[in-house]
């Protein structure tokens, strides 16, 4: 046995002590979404929960203990852009239909896909609009007519089209009258009924419910109260819904005199939820308003979704306020879970273990996307929002499209829009607001509203802040360490798109320009004096730059100083970055790769939207069409691989990557925001700090246990206490994983076990304990 080895495992038997329990958020390899619940949808009740939608999932709201769970992707769900949702409590069961008409069933812990409808040649409208329940089967109310679902044998088992002469039709929502002998069918061909008897499947079956209804009426809401029926006819302009009810084989209006359109209709034990357009009423059958709800007190309410319990308790999903409850006392409370504001994400940037995002940009034509300024942190396992409505300095500023944090101090940090200049944050508040007034930025020469386009942000080794400047005359800004401002001319590259900027380990300046080239730019250490300035633009033009493809989407510098450059022809790098300037040997390298006994270049079919580097200098590189690669820290092996279809990932298009020092990787998508921990984390100086995760490890989990705090690639070896060895690896930057088996592959017996970590030359050494539980 090697001799370092040896004195650690003597020494740890003499004066090991016990491990602290540290909380270390999720483990390795596992995921955990990020994703706005506030805009909710769709609502559904069994006995002891309340269900609500949003786009992205559930969040499911514990009416017992007040406890709140969430149903998404990563536990479970198959797709993400939910429609509606409802709950049959005669089968026990969750109904969840997706805009793209696919259906998930959960019931009895587990989750039954239906890709049915989804998969089905069908011209036209697909969407599940609303569900009804009747025994043993669902109906869904489709842009196309009727679809019977089997929730016994989980099949369809008829389809209705109920349009004039059996041709499609929407239909809005359905409804059985309380004898169970007829079907009402709100469409968009006016309101329809058939009798059960008659075989509904028949289009010969359906008919016109006269005298409210007709071929050029549409209808939105049907629901049963009690013996009576009550429909909403939609109105042709704004303030022209109108209600309907059917009682003793009359049809009359109901809730004269309000005529605001109207979302959902509800009944339990006599009563009606009637949501409208900024109130909702819950009424008696009579007419009588038994209470009615104009805001949250003072918010204003966006209701989409109302359910009633038989008590008279109202459940609202709102637009942007989440789960409202509210008592037949008219006391209101707001059930909410924690998440970023948005789900847009246009770029990340990360400090230590905290993460930084915005939601706005460009479009591809380097236009306005014309989003509220909106920012987001995940600091300590919650997430904050920063925008105009908590950031009064803020006014109408628009479209936040980069970050940069502090070097020196992780509150501080800068956020630049295109648009409205730069946002400067300080513990959460915004300080100031850079524009042409105070700084050397300056606004686009054909704006009317003083349009100041920034594309990226970067801090130099000394402190310094960078800024990109679009379609100016000078394109570059500086905010020295001092305060004070100053602007460079970059001719003859002046008044044109730039965009993101990084800074390398000779604090030269990469700049990617909307021309497809990258200016490179060296100020030589002495800001203010320019004569020494060094200036280049690379190009795809074999000796001056090599830049692949037609478009460049990023650029990073890695590890070792590298610059990886993302295209729509994948991935080259800049090996000598130093030499831009020497005019020899900095040509951009297209990266090869082993296939089939093969070597492609990396991603050449690809277009790769962002690059991030993690703490083993591998790098994790998003696309715009093929979701998620991790690639070996040479590029020349592809290490994983991961896509909506074989993983939780929301999306198979990437926008934006972080990687914190924890080595959780944050993935902004077009449709959300999610994060993998993967098996490298930053490394640390020393082997001081090292600790097991989780730990102890107990009999339900299956997952790989992780020991970090380690040096870059440190020795890690596992023993039992006798000291026989049992498992050995290096780790991935600051990380080791150990699957928890010995060195013939298996399963390791419950105990206490001892990692023994060296760094290279063994200068640095640390030691700690893992106890497993079977």
């Amino acid at each position: 046995m090697n001799s370092k080895w040896f004195l650690l495992i003597a020494c740890t038997l003499l004066f090991l002590s016990p491990d602290k329990l540290i909380g270390q958020g999720i483990a390795v390899q596992q995921w955990r979404d990020h994703l706005p619940f506030s805009h909710l949808i769709s609502l559904a009740r069994s006995a002891d929960k309340v269900y609500a939608a949003s786009y992205y999932g559930i969040f499911v709201y514990d009416t017992e203990d007040n406890s709140i769970s969430k149903l998404t992707k990563i536990n479970g769900l198959t797709d993400i852009g939910i429609s509606k949702i409802s709950y049959s409590t005669i089968n026990d069961l969750l109904l969840i239909a997706y805009q793209n008409a696919n259906l998930d069933i959960v019931t009895g812990g587990k989750i039954i896909n239906m890709p049915d409808i989804k998969n089905k040649n069908i011209s036209g409208d697909k969407t599940i609009y609303n569900i009804c329940f009747r025994d043993r089967f669902a109906y869904l109310c489709c842009g196309f007519g009727v679809v019977v679902i089997d929730l016994v044998k989980q099949e369809v088992s008829d389809t209705w089209y109920i349009g004039n002469n059996g041709s499609a039709t929407k239909v809005y929502d359905l409804t059985f009258d309380a004898n169970g002998q007829t079907i009402y069918a709100a469409t968009e061909t006016g309101l329809r009924k058939a009798l059960v008897s008659a075989n509904p499947t028949l289009f010969s079956s359906w008919t016109q419910v006269a005298p409210i209804s007709n071929n050029s009426t549409v209808f939105n809401l049907v629901v049963t109260v009690n013996d009576k029926i009550l429909t909403n006819r939609k109105g042709a302009q704004y303030n022209q819904d109108t209600l309907y009810l059917f009682d003793n084989n009359r049809w009359s209006v109901f809730m004269k005199d309000v005529y605001l359109p109207r979302f959902s209709l509800d009944a339990n034990n006599g009563r009606i939820a009637v949501n409208m357009n900024f109130a909702a009423n819950i009424m008696n059958v009579d007419g009588s308003v038994y209470s009615q709800i104009l805001n949250y007190k003072p918010t204003a309410m966006q209701a989409l979704d109302m359910i009633l319990d038989p008590d008279g308790t109202a459940w609202i999903a709102d637009a942007s306020s989440a789960l409202i409850k509210v008592s037949p006392q008219g006391s209101i409370t707001k059930i909410e879970t924690n998440g970023p504001s948005q789900a847009s994400t246009f770029a990340i940037a990360t400090t230590g273990k905290d993460v930084w995002a915005v939601a706005g940009g460009f479009n591809n034509s380097y236009g306005n996307n014309y989003l509220m300024a909106n920012a987001f942190s995940f600091i300590n396992g919650n997430w904050n929002a920063y925008n105009n409505e908590n950031q009064s300095l803020l006014g109408d500023a628009r479209d936040y499209d980069a970050i940069a944090i502090d070097p020196k101090n992780a509150k501080h940090l800068y956020i630049g829009s295109w648009g409205w200049g730069i946002s400067e944050y300080l513990d959460g508040t915004l300080k100031t607001q850079y524009t042409a007034t105070n700084s050397s930025l300056r606004s686009t020469p054909f704006s009317v509203d003083q349009s100041i386009r920034i594309g990226g942000l970067a801090f130099d080794s000394k402190g310094n802040l960078w800024a990109t400047n679009s379609i100016t005359p000078n394109l570059l800004s500086v905010k020295k360490t001092d305060g004070t401002w100053r602007s460079f001319d970059l001719s003859p590259y002046n008044s044109i798109d730039v965009e993101k900027i990084i800074v390398d380990q000779n604090d030269q300046k990469w700049i990617i320009l909307r021309e497809h080239s990258i200016i490179v730019f060296n100020d030589n250490n002495t800001i203010d004096n320019t004569t020494d300035d060094k200036l280049t633009k690379l190009t795809e033009v074999t000796g001056n730059g090599n830049l692949p493809g037609t478009k460049i989407y990023t650029i990073v510098a890695d590890k070792d100083g590298a610059i990886w450059i993302g295209s729509d022809k994948g991935v080259s790098v800049i090996y000598n970055p130093g030499n831009v300037f020497t005019g020899s040997h900095y040509d951009a390298q297209i990266v090869r790769i082993e296939n089939n006994g093969q070597l492609i270049p990396l991603l050449e079919n690809e277009s790769v939207t962002a690059i991030a580097i993690d703490g083993a200098n591998r790098k994790w590189m998003g696309t715009a069409n093929s979701g998620l690669f991790l690639i070996s820290a040479d590029g020349t092996k592809e290490l994983l691989h991961l896509t909506a279809d074989n993983s939780p990932l929301l999306s198979n298009t990437i926008s934006c990557i972080g990687v914190n020092t924890d080595g959780e990787v944050f993935i902004g998508t077009d449709k959300g925001l999610i994060s993998y921990r993967s098996t490298a984390s930053e490394p640390t100086e020393n082997n001081k700090g090292v600790f097991a995760f989780p730990n102890p490890v107990r009999p339900s989990y299956t997952g790989v246990i992780s020991i970090k705090g380690l040096t870059f690639n440190a020795d890690v070896r596992i023993t039992d206490v006798s000291g026989h060895l049992v498992s050995q690896m290096k780790a991935d930057g600051g990380q080791a994983t150990w699957d928890g088996k010995d060195l013939k592959g298996r399963r390791i017996a419950p105990g206490v076990y001892l990692v023994f970590v060296s760094n290279n030359d063994g200068t640095s050494t640390a030691v700690t304990k893992i106890l497993i539980i079977r």
